[in-house]
């Protein structure tokens, strides 16, 4: 199916799948709740699938799911601001969280960030270079925690300092900037 020149402004999602239908010169804006673009399996992906001119930028999407849909693409632009972040080293960003979680003690944080990572892995496209985050899915997925950890590991990698999270899900475990292959202190 096409979408062209479709302006979606003033339309209500809620468990809507668009599946592989090609999206040209659409614009979103106001609430974007439970949209799915793209498919699973990715490898299934259709080789003229077309996103091109979706902008997202007036939008806030909750429950956004963007599967096998290349970030790096121009023609795809998504809000950028504290509770939607756009990883621009989004397989090295993948590796750090596979780090930081690996030295977490058993747990539902551990638990809920592997799940998360796992579809985050899962749902990329090949090559892909940039990533998406809505934050506040975050916290309905997995608690402030969950936050945390995926802010602070995206925090890490810009060269800004922050302040070491400190009692994750009560564990003791400290995740501060030199993390890397150390267990709790």
């Amino acid at each position: 199916m096409l979408f062209q020149d479709a302006d979606f402004r003033n339309a209500k999602f809620q468990r809507t799948d668009f599946g592989w239908s090609d999206l040209v010169n659409c614009r979103f804006a106001g609430v974007v709740l439970g949209l799915k673009i793209g498919h699973r399996p990715i490898s299934e992906q259709p080789p003229s699938w077309l996103l091109s001119g979706v902008d997202f930028t007036a939008a806030t999407p909750r429950r956004l799911e963007l599967i096998g849909v290349n970030l790096d693409a121009p023609g795809i632009r998504l809000p950028s601001d504290a509770d939607h972040w756009l990883i621009p080293d989004w397989s090295e960003y993948l590796q750090r969280l596979a780090a930081a979680i690996a030295v977490l003690p058993d747990g539902t944080l551990k638990l809920t960030a592997s799940i998360w990572l796992d579809y985050a892995i899962k749902d990329q496209s090949p090559g892909q270079t940039v990533g998406f985050i809505a934050a506040r899915d975050l916290n309905q997925l997995g608690g402030t925690e969950l936050h945390d950890l995926l802010n602070h590991v995206r925090q890490g990698a810009s060269g800004r300092t922050s302040r070491p999270v400190t009692n994750v899900a009560n564990s003791g475990v400290r995740i501060g900037p030199a993390m890397h292959g150390r267990g709790p202190t």
